[in-house]
Order: structure tokens, then C-alpha cells, then sequence
């Protein structure tokens, strides 16, 4: 029995929000568009806050009104220093280039059904529970996939095959290498909580991060009655952990009086999850006839909640790099996914270097005290809120400003520590 073949110009593997901005952009084009997710929907996914830079995208994919009304809006963040008990709130209104004065805080389970049912709309054709198996390929060059829904199999061909499976990393196990990183090896437990606090100098919506001695925190508002409660470790902290997740989950909450102040009269309203190594690179991230994005073709550390924004971007990027070619039935040529590739190393960069420096003494001291200049205070909120890939001469001025009081904090702090060893 001869396996059945469909023909698209896009298939794209997985449907959340990476694989659903790439696919609706490209019905939104008019191009035929195949969408591969292996789970049903709701289902559960981490990564709920948003950044300002993906709201304009929303508006483009059609889905600003939809996230606006179900949405809890984000209007900064607040990070909080439990030795020190400073607080330090960004607000999003302030910041440089500000492409929205707020983001969203998304439950992903309605976010990712919204984007699917938009796509479905848009006229992507989906193929619901199906699992990708393995690229079919002429020569050097992918030129579809194989999927199957139990006993039955088809095969999808496409000019360009798109990797959006998150985690699952599908191209990359099959045509690249997946490296983790060293530095950011990390694991998170985390659980849902049933009311929130919130600081006098917060504002309804804002996501907390609190630093303590030896994790640090998130706080994330879905709204009035659900409120998401993370713990970052690194590996080498949880590696003889005399307790299960559960209980050091339980422990590192109990003995901050921040995270106790946040969750007065709350109770723990889900059983806690465990995430493990974080960060990691893909390489390489695309080939004749396929791409990577989002967390398909990198993940970092989510402390500056830059998961789904750099998803979603990422997505937008590459189809707006790829269009001219589908357009002409062709497959976009290699020279223009290594653009894509190197505008995406840069945004990682751009985090990297706030999720790096986050972790060093020097950082701590400089970004927990009250700056000097305000314009100090708007640079580092334009990069928060997403502006780092094309931000303007002055921001970047700023921010080099910003970075060198951070590195002569830290050789600062290093002479000391030698000084006293010796």
C-alpha cells in the first residue's frame, strides 16, 4: 500500500508558539502550510512571561485583542536581593525604543490553543496527534518528513522544513549537535499558587525575581488566583541535596521572608515540576531545506524571561528572510539562513551577556543600588523588554556604560577576595 503524500510549501514540526508564529505568517501569505504537533491540546508547557517586543508581533499574527482579553498584563518586573532587601522595579513605559509600555503574562495552556485554533483559521492545515519521524532527503538537501499517527504514515514534502519543537530539539538530534551550557546548567522546580502580595512599589501584573543565598526565585501573576512560583538551582548546588525536589522546593521558600511576604495566606494549589538543564546550543541550526527556532535552535537561562519572546521571534525572523523565496516556489538558499543565524546569535548574545553577569558579585552590587542616571535606569529596561537585536547608537552607549561599572565592580570584589587569601 503506497503511503499518502501531501505537498506544502512550509511544514513545520510542532505547534507552539514558535511553530504556530512561523505557521500563520505564512498562510497570512498565501502559502500552503502543513503543521505537525504530536500532543493534543490544552497541555501544559513553563514559560508564561512575555516581553514588550511581543507585542507587536501579536498584532501582526492577529492576536492582540484574543491575548489582551484573557491575558494578565505584565507592566515591568521587580528584582528583589534577600540579603541586601532592595528591590529594584523595571518598568517597561520607561525604556528606550519602547515598543509597548507592557507585556503579557500568559497561561500557555489557553496561549498555545489561542495561537493554534488562529493558525487553523489563517488556513495552515494541522495534523493532530502526529509525530514527526524521520527527514527525507535528496542528496545534501531535506525535502520533507515522514509522520505517522499510530499505524497509519504519510509523508509531508515541503521547499522548507521547520524545527519548532521546543525541547525536544527534533532536528537537531538527527542533523546537529545540541551543547550545554557550562556555565548555566541549571534545574527548576516549580508550582502554582493561589493569591499574591505584592510589593508598594510594584505594579499589578509584574514578575518577580528574589535572589537568595542559595536559589533564585520567580514570581509570575497569571492572574488573581494563579500564581506561578519557580526555584533555580544549579546543578552543583542540588547534586547532594539531603531531600527530595519537592522538599527543597518547600525549604528554599520557607526561609525567604520576601517569597513568605509575596505568598502571605496563599496555599500551593498543584503539585510541584522538575525541569533540568536549562541552557543549551544547537549547531548547526539550519541546512538545505530546514530551520531551527526558538528552543529547537537554542535555549537560555529564564531569568530575564526571554523563552517565548525569543520563540516567537525567531519564527518571525526566518519567515520574513524565507518569504521571497516561497513565494517562487523555491527553497530559500543557505546564505539566507545564515543571516537568520547570525541576527539570532546576536539577541542570544544580548541576554547571555544580562543572564551571565546576573550570576556575578559585581552585577549584584551594581544593579541593587539605585544608578546614578536615569538614562542608566531606561537602557537597561529597553534591553529587558526585548531590544536587543537592532537597538539604537545611545542605547548601546548606555548599556557599554552600564557593563563597565559592572566589570570594575567585579575586579574589585576579585582583589579583595585575593587580597584576603593572601
Amino acid at each position: 500500500m503506497e503511503m499518502a503524500h501531501s505537498k506544502f510549501d512550509v511544514v513545520v514540526i510542532g505547534a507552539g508558539p514558535g511553530g504556530c508564529t512561523f505557521a500563520i505568517l505564512a498562510a497570512q501569505a498565501g502559502l500552503r502550510v502543513g503543521l505537525v504537533e504530536k500532543e493534543l491540546f490544552p497541555r501544559f508547557r513553563i514559560g508564561e512571561s512575555l516581553l514588550p517586543e511581543n507585542v507587536p508581533l501579536l498584532k501582526r499574527l492577529g492576536l492582540f485583542e484574543t491575548v489582551s482579553n484573557s491575558a494578565q498584563k505584565k507592566p515591568g518586573a521587580v528584582f528583589s536581593n534577600q540579603n541586601t532587601d532592595f528591590s529594584r522595579r523595571i518598568s517597561f513605559a520607561n525604556a528606550f525604543e519602547a515598543k509597548a509600555p507592557h507585556a503579557f503574562q500568559v497561561d500557555r495552556e489557553l496561549f498555545d490553543q489561542q495561537m493554534l485554533d488562529r493558525a487553523i483559521e489563517a488556513g495552515v492545515q494541522v495534523f493532530q496527534p502526529w509525530s514527526a519521524g524521520s527527514v527525507i532527503k535528496e542528496e545534501d538537501r531535506v525535502v520533507g518528513v515522514e509522520i505517522r499517527n499510530g499505524a497509519e504514515k504519510q509523508i509531508l514534502s515541503s521547499h522548507v522544513l521547520v524545527d519548532a519543537t521546543g525541547r525536544s530539539v527534533y532536528l537537531g538530534k538527527q542533523l546537529g549537535k545540541i551543547t550545554r551550557d557550562p556555565v548555566l546548567n541549571q534545574v527548576s522546580t516549580f508550582a502554582y499558587f493561589d493569591r499574591i502580595t505584592y510589593l508598594p512599589i510594584s505594579e499589578q501584573g509584574d514578575i518577580e525575581i528574589i535572589q537568595t543565598d542559595t536559589a533564585w526565585i520567580w514570581v509570575i501573576p497569571l492572574r488573581p488566583d494563579k500564581i506561578s512560583v519557580g526555584a533555580v538551582w544549579t546543578k552543583d548546588q542540588i547534586q547532594n541535596r539531603p531531600a527530595d525536589m519537592t522538599e527543597m522546593y518547600e525549604s528554599v521558600l520557607a526561609g525567604s521572608a520576601m517569597v513568605q511576604a509575596r505568598l502571605a495566606g496563599a496555599k500551593r494549589i498543584t503539585p510541584t515540576q522538575t525541569v533540568a538543564d536549562f541552557s543549551y546550543d544547537v549547531d548547526p541550526k539550519y541546512g538545505h531545506g530546514w530551520v531551527t527556532v526558538g528552543d529547537a535552535a537554542a535555549f537560555v537561562d529564564p531569568v530575564f524571561s526571554s523563552g517565548v519572546f525569543l520563540t516567537t521571534l525567531s519564527a518571525e525572523r526566518a519567515f520574513d528572510l524565507a518569504l521571497p523565496f516561497l513565494h517562487s516556489g523555491q527553497s530559500p538558499p543557505i546564505h539566507v539562513w545564515a543571516s537568520y543565524e547570525r541576527w539570532l546569535k546576536k539577541g542570544l548574545k544580548g541576554f547571555k551577556q544580562y543572564i551571565y553577569g546576573y550570576y556575578t558579585p559585581g552585577f549584584k552590587k551594581v544593579f541593587y543600588s539605585d544608578p546614578p542616571f536615569n538614562f542608566l535606569k531606561r537602557a537597561v529596561a529597553s534591553n529587558l523588554a526585548g531590544n536587543v537585536f537592532e537597538p539604537a547608537w545611545w542605547v548601546r552607549c548606555c548599556t557599554a556604560f552600564f557593563w563597565f561599572n559592572i566589570g570594575r565592580e567585579n575586579k574589585k570584589i576579585q582583589k579583595m577576595i585575593e587580597e584576603e587569601a593572601t
